[in-house]
């Protein structure tokens, strides 16, 4: 078997309708050895900042000195990014062979899994026999049925703030949603939850004393007041957040951190909780120093993440990628734009979306900062129809101000091409325009699959276009 023959197996799999239960991934791993059992785990769950909860997590770990499997979900250009150890994606080779080893254990038993079982047992096998210190797993989709729930007991438990989503799977109340989600929890277990809404937090609550575990909250347990925040990045790429955290048990005064958006401070506040868990129940080495280099060192790409794209010989225009897609994740991306973490006169939104999402609200919520919407369609199979999308724009956008775009490239050269003939008009505007041009934004939105498309076109063109990479 190849890495193409991988790949194809697994998206083969990927195509067939999702079948939840634990039995068949339980059965499987069992005839493997039951690697999930000899790793230390954090898990993650909730509907926003997963994977930011967990790079920061991963990051403050990292730094502390310890060897740090993580596993995420959706990828953005690679399979492997979802599986890596220190920041190292697992080899194609690794792939390769733990895919034919999984492959025969279910011929053996008869079982079928599905995309996201296997590359989950994948992750256990290969994080076991790497013999990690410390695994950090993002939950798939809801928690109680998902794959990385055959864990035993996890060292912590952590529980992101929770929205609708997958109604169909989950439920179509946030009491139901917060149910399925705090499945994660374990008898005895130590959780953390940023948890907003009432309905969501008495459902965690309850399981909690159901099960005895003690649980820990954001804005009760620990929080903290942000004290102010330097985003220029337009000017310069030491752009930050600061503010001062008031915790379980330490407090920590101007934590630094890159990502930006007040979302992000809660994900880090999250983070920090997690880390005084791990020191005082479970004996983990972590000093003040690893923390604040931890948070500050965080890089998460594909949420607020400017890039620098060279528009002539003296100008420049930025894009920024950021995989909100849901309303929850729309309102902390309008928010950070007009806490003007990013300057900008005009901002071109890029929009793609899956056919599950509440693209209505979504749009409801952008549409008073867009300048210019230009809808595309994400390579998937999952992506809702542009024309759709159209409908629903119209109530919020004239119609001079929508455009039904094409191929991903084809869209981003087209807005390039529209700033360009807008800015050449006239004598007058020419001379006007290293003003104006400094201030152009192009945000790509709406989807972790079309910002992954985007980033793989703007990474793969980084040389021969002299591209410059900031966290916005």
């Amino acid at each position: 078997m190849t890495y193409n023959e991988a790949l194809n197996y697994l998206f083969f799999l990927k195509s067939e309708k999702i079948k939840f239960g634990l039995e068949p991934v339980r059965k499987v791993l069992a005839e493997l050895g039951n690697p999930q059992n000899v790793l230390s785990v954090i898990h993650v769950a909730g509907t926003n900042g997963k994977g930011s909860v967990s790079a920061f997590v991963y990051s403050i770990l990292k730094e502390a000195g310890y060897k740090i499997g993580v596993y995420t979900s959706p990828h953005l250009v690679d399979l492997r990014e979802r599986i890596q150890i220190n920041g190292e994606w697992i080899s194609k080779g690794e792939v390769v062979n733990l895919i034919k080893k999984i492959d025969a254990a279910c011929k053996r038993l008869s079982v079928k899994l599905s995309f996201f079982e296997v590359l989950t047992v994948v992750a256990f096998y290969y994080f076991a026999r790497k013999k990690v210190d410390f695994a950090i797993l993002e939950v798939g989709m809801g928690g109680r049925l998902d794959a990385t729930n055959v864990l035993m007991k996890p060292l912590v438990s952590i529980i992101t703030n929770i929205e609708y989503e997958h109604k169909d799977y989950l439920g179509d109340t946030l009491s139901k949603i917060s149910g399925e989600k705090a499945g994660i929890i374990k008898e005895n277990g130590f959780v953390i939850t940023g948890v907003k809404h009432k309905s969501s937090f008495s459902r965690i609550r309850k399981i909690c004393k159901t099960k005895k575990a003690k649980l820990f909250c954001l804005n009760d347990d620990f929080l903290s007041v942000r004290e102010k925040e330097k985003a220029c990045l337009v000017k310069t790429k030491f752009g930050y957040q600061q503010f001062d955290y008031w915790g379980i048990f330490n407090n920590y005064k101007k934590i630094k951190i890159r990502l930006l958006g007040k979302h992000q401070i809660e994900n880090a506040l999250l983070s920090v909780a997690c880390t005084e868990l791990l020191q005082r129940f479970h004996g983990v080495r972590i000093n003040k120093g690893q923390i604040y280099k931890g948070l500050y060192q965080c890089f998460w790409p594909g949420r607020l993440e400017l890039f620098e794209v060279p528009f002539s010989k003296k100008h420049k225009v930025r894009i920024l990628l950021d995989g909100a897609h849901n309303p929850s994740a729309f309102c902390a991306l309008r928010n950070a734009l007009r806490e003007k973490n990013i300057i900008y006169d005009k901002l071109f939104v890029l929009l793609g979306v899956l056919k599950d999402k509440e693209i209505e609200k979504m749009l409801e919520i952008l549409s008073p900062l867009v300048d210019k919407l230009i809808i595309t369609k994400p390579f998937t199979e999952r992506a809702l129809d542009p024309k759709i999308i159209y409908s629903y724009a119209v109530k919020f956008l004239p119609e001079e101000k929508i455009v039904t775009g094409g191929e991903i490239k084809d869209d981003i050269n087209g807005i390039f091409k529209e700033i360009s003939l807008s800015y050449k008009c006239d004598n007058q505007r020419r001379n006007k325009f290293n003003k104006i041009e400094k201030e152009v934004l192009i945000l790509v939105t709406g989807s972790l699959y079309l910002v992954g498309e985007t980033r793989k076109i703007l990474i793969s063109n980084k040389e021969t276009r002299g591209i410059k990479q900031w966290l916005a």
